[in-house]
């Protein structure tokens, strides 16, 4: 029987459906949402006895550009709904995967609290799907990374084995922390159903600085000198290519009529309105140049824009280095269009770029370079048929032993992403 017949016959009619978005131009053979936890171990299960393979899923937002070998169904963890805990006193959450970050600021917001994780377009993002990539938005300057807040989770295992990782309050692991071997790892180990965070207090108070030049490489010297000032924003964001007005629709913008817009260095900073006063103050004398203030809907506005920019072009890249090698790895990028648009985290070092079209020998380039530069690069999106070759570790180095090692512990059948990681 196909992958579709089998779960049919162990889900309900309306959680199975055949076929489904294509993932790096790979068609899965049925694409699932089951509505429990157990209904997660039966299709693994299932998976596991058949041999077919499972690529989970949370609002699809990060699924990337690589195929998945062989047969294969998605699960979308969409079905899995709900806060299952709440403690507003100790400032923690539990919530089911298919949960929004959105729908989880509905409930923890009316206690003055949030989850400080702001991903491109984050209300509409999985909880499970965010820890299963972990991946970072510019608050994490500031607030660190997911893998930093989720206190435990639960995961099921490619053979179907339902483990409860970490748990509900800090301090709460002894021995090996499982939970942030987990965290990251993009569906490989096992599909995350549930995820225990902490929260922090809302701020009262919150501006955007922004700073205009012509082009990014003349707010290189000013962003590394906010990386380095005596109290550090929220965030720091540097943007080349955002076509929009604060609070406009940026599909709207015609490129083509339009002037190349200015390039852009927005600080969040947040706290005290006394606090945020004297931030402001001490930040723009350490930088030495004066930042035009937002404040109210146009700070939503601007911060939002930037958060969610450089993520729809048709190729997508992500490079990292040494913060200190941030103004290298924006000309890297840059150098692959005139059209690009980038989104940079100068403290952290990490750069995201949209190309409209670029050679697979120019994205290789950026790919080395960023290797020299000591960091890394992942294509996030791209056409099918775009590939690069990654500088990476040998397939029978420490690296690669472990994470075969792992695959053996949790998916000793490979059912999980087939053909994504060393095996």
């Amino acid at each position: 029987m196909s992958p579709a017949d089998v779960l049919a016959g162990l889900l309900p009619r309306d959680e199975v459906r055949e076929g489904g978005t294509p993932i790096g131009g790979a068609t899965p053979e049925a694409t699932v949402s089951p509505g429990s936890v157990e209904e997660v171990v039966e299709v693994l299960r299932a998976a596991s006895a058949e041999g077919f393979g499972v690529v989970p899923s949370g609002s699809g937002a990060d699924l990337g550009a690589s195929a998945p070998t062989g047969p294969f169904v998605v699960l979308s963890t969409t079905g899995l709904k709900g806060v299952e805990m709440y403690e507003p006193a100790d400032l923690t959450l539990s919530a089911q995967a298919g949960s929004t970050l959105g729908e989880i600021g509905d409930v923890a917001g009316p206690h003055g609290q949030w989850l400080p994780f702001d991903p491109p377009f984050a209300p509409s993002r999985t909880l499970g799907g965010l820890a299963a990539t972990g991946v970072r938005g510019p608050l994490a300057a500031s607030y660190g990374a997911p893998r930093d807040h989720i206190l435990g989770l639960t995961l099921v295992t490619g053979d179907g084995r339902l483990l409860r990782l970490g748990g509900r309050v800090m301090k709460n692991v002894a021995g090996f922390d499982l939970v942030r071997l987990v965290v990251g790892s993009r569906g490989t180990l096992g599909v995350i159903v549930s995820v225990n965070v902490r929260l922090f207090p809302r701020p009262a108070h919150e501006v955007g600085l922004v700073l205009e030049a012509a082009t990014s490489h003349e707010l290189v010297t000013a962003a590394r000198a906010v990386a380095t000032a005596p109290v550090l924003p929220a965030s720091a964001v540097l943007v080349s290519g955002l076509r929009a007005e604060v609070g406009a629709d940026a599909s709207s913008a015609d490129a083509s009529r339009t002037p190349k817009p200015p390039s852009l260095l927005v600080l969040r900073i947040h706290g005290a309105p006394e606090t945020v006063a004297a931030d402001s103050t001490r930040l723009q004398a350490h930088v030495g140049r004066s930042f035009r203030v937002v404040e109210g809907a146009e700070a939503f506005a601007l911060l939002t824009a930037v958060r969610d920019h450089a993520m729809t072009g048709p190729i997508v890249i992500r490079v990292s280095a040494l913060p200190n090698r941030i103004g290298d790895v924006l000309a890297g990028a840059e150098a692959l269009g005139d059209t690009v648009q980038i989104m940079a985290d100068p403290i952290a070092g990490r750069v995201r770029a949209a190309v409209s079209g670029a050679s697979t020998e120019g994205l290789e380039q950026v790919a080395h370079a960023a290797a020299r530069l000591g960091g890394g690069y992942a294509l996030e999106r791209a056409p099918v048929g775009v590939s690069i070759r990654v500088p990476g570790s040998s397939p029978d180095g420490p690296v690669a032993t472990l994470a075969r090692g792992l695959a053996d512990r949790f998916d000793p059948q490979r059912v999980l992403w087939p053909g994504k990681r060393v095996t």
